[in-house]
């Protein structure tokens, strides 16, 4: 069955980072998480703060890391974020101070910089190191499946802690998820040739790096519009994420211990989600596909807003969710098409670093709107906002990448 889905050549080589997707969501339950933090008395403005703090932790250090990541080498950075990601969260557990937690979510924020952007670039690259380039588009997709078969694992172990050991076990838990990830990707490969160089250049090169990437990016005529696009969806995402969905169910009498379950649920949207992506999505076709994807936002947003029925609901949560996931390997493999390999960890952190801007601005704005309005209206004008996504899709010129440069 597993050589049905992997080939030997592709498990040997990649088998850590699959495992490392796996084990790395295993023990993390999201949902949770908004509903511990409820249960001491936080609002929802107060919740969405929390979690606006760790893209904030995250914004200062983004690109810098990245930087770091492609002048040293992909294999050191991304293990000890991990693992420090690891330690913060579990230390939340001894811990009930809105502000001692916000201050540990930021350094989990900060971590977390070490890590996005410099693991993909590494598999990129180790791919293309042993020619094996046909492997980028599937791995992408097979590694977002396995971390949702993490994902519904997860749900029903973190509904067995919870019940058994109170809502606090879910740091624990976290913290081990990280650690173990990163016990796995040490086993990983590096081709990569690291920089030998002192404090002081480095970090003139890691300056260097950073504006040589930015102004890639800006003048790039397909990169820019992504950019653009990638800073709304997140802001959308964060606005219509569990902030709003966790009061907005609850207040339809969901109960506390559903969110497990629920979040299993999500986890096999995720697991079918990207292998169907995988198979039918087309290539050179995934801008088309991506406009497509916001449309279905766009509907199932509509069915929110009129529907009460808790089950109709739960239904497009669940829509939502698979749509999203078939939409992350095209999305990813779009992406990666228009940066070059020395640039690779640098723009990926770019992009990382306005998922945070994004997510800030996102999830701060879904508390005040839940405590204002309701997590319903949270989520509708979260998914009102694919609409200029779409406008911008449409601006995308791909043809012109050879012949027009942004100045």
């Amino acid at each position: 069955m597993i050589h049905k889905l992997f080939s030997k050549k592709e498990l040997k080589l990649l088998w850590p980072f699959y495992t490392n997707s796996f084990m790395m969501i295993l023990f993390f339950v999201i949902p949770f998480m908004v509903v511990h933090f409820s249960s001491l008395g936080f609002s929802a403005t107060q919740i969405g703060l929390l979690f606006a703090v760790w893209p904030l932790g995250s914004l200062l250090f983004e690109i810098p890391t990245g930087a770091i990541a492609d002048i040293y080498g992909r294999k050191f950075s991304v293990i000890s974020g991990g693992l420090l990601m690891g330690i913060f969260l579990t230390l939340i557990y001894f811990f009930q101070s809105y502000w001692i937690i916000m201050i540990l979510l930021a350094l989990v924020g900060i971590s977390q910089t070490l890590t996005t952007g410099s693991r993909e670039a590494w598999v990129v690259d180790l791919l293309n190191a042993n020619k094996m380039e046909k492997f980028q588009k599937s791995f992408f997709a097979k590694s977002y499946s396995i971390a949702n078969i993490g994902v519904v694992i997860s749900g029903l172990l973190g509904a067995f802690l919870v019940s058994n050991f109170g809502l606090k076990i879910i740091w624990f838990a976290g913290g081990l998820s990280f650690f173990i990830s990163s016990f796995f990707l040490s086993f990983a490969q590096e081709k990569y040739k690291k920089q030998k160089t002192n404090l002081k250049d480095s970090m003139k090169e890691v300056v260097k790096q950073s504006k040589t990437s930015i102004k890639f990016g800006y003048r790039h005529p397909v990169l820019f519009y992504l950019f653009i696009i990638t800073f709304l969806f997140a802001i959308s995402f964060s606005i219509r994420g569990f902030v709003a969905w966790t009061p907005f169910l609850t207040s339809l009498n969901f109960p506390k211990i559903g969110f497990g379950y629920l979040w299993s649920a999500l986890g096999i949207m995720g697991i079918i989600a990207p292998l169907l992506s995988n198979k039918f999505s087309k290539e050179n076709k995934e801008k088309k596909t991506l406009i497509t994807i916001s449309f279905i936002f766009i509907f199932l947003g509509i069915i929110i807003f009129f529907s009460n029925n808790l089950i109709i609901l739960l239904a497009s949560f669940l829509c939502l969710s698979f749509t999203n996931g078939f939409r992350v390997p095209i999305r990813e493999v779009y992406f990666q098409r228009f940066i070059p390999s020395k640039l690779r960890a640098t723009v990926g952190s770019i992009r990382s670093l306005i998922i945070g801007i994004s997510s800030i601005i996102g999830l701060t704005v879904s508390g005040l709107i839940v405590d204002a309005i309701g997590g319903r209206y949270a989520i509708i004008i979260a998914l009102s906002l694919m609409i200029p996504v779409i406008i911008l899709y449409l601006m995308i010129k791909e043809d012109k990448i050879k012949t027009k440069i942004r100045k």
